[in-house]
């Protein structure tokens, strides 16, 4: 299962990873790309997986065409949830229940202080 979220933080994307991988008791995120217009770390732990991107500034639906791969879709995707967003949380795992899903969004809402979550 992958799950991908927009949400706000006024932290870093070191401190949101750090929140991150003390809720969900993961190993420290390792940075997977910077750019100019992104930055990126990733942790896993067996099947669960957790990518963040922060965005580094902003830049419009019409600008993100224009700007080469790997950036250009994670920039128009932005462009299409809102730009109030400054990051992008991914999660991948394996089949989860309802009871699962609820502590999953209860540890990300400690992380970020706006997330739109599936069913929000």
């Amino acid at each position: 299962m992958n799950l991908l979220y927009p949400a706000v933080s006024a932290d870093s994307l070191t401190v949101v990873c750090e929140k991150l991988a003390a809720g969900f008791a993961l190993p420290p995120f390792a940075v997977t790309r910077e750019s100019e217009h992104v930055r990126s770390a990733r942790s896993a732990s067996g099947p669960f997986a957790i990518e963040v991107v922060e965005f580094l500034g902003r830049v419009s639906a019409e600008d993100a065409a224009k700007i080469d791969s790997p950036d250009q879709w994670n920039l128009a995707w932005r462009a299409e949830v809102g730009l109030q967003f400054n990051f992008q949380v991914s999660i991948t795992r394996g089949t989860v229940t309802r009871r699962q899903r609820e502590r999953t969004a209860q540890k990300l809402r400690l992380a970020f202080s706006e997330i739109r979550l599936h069913g929000d």
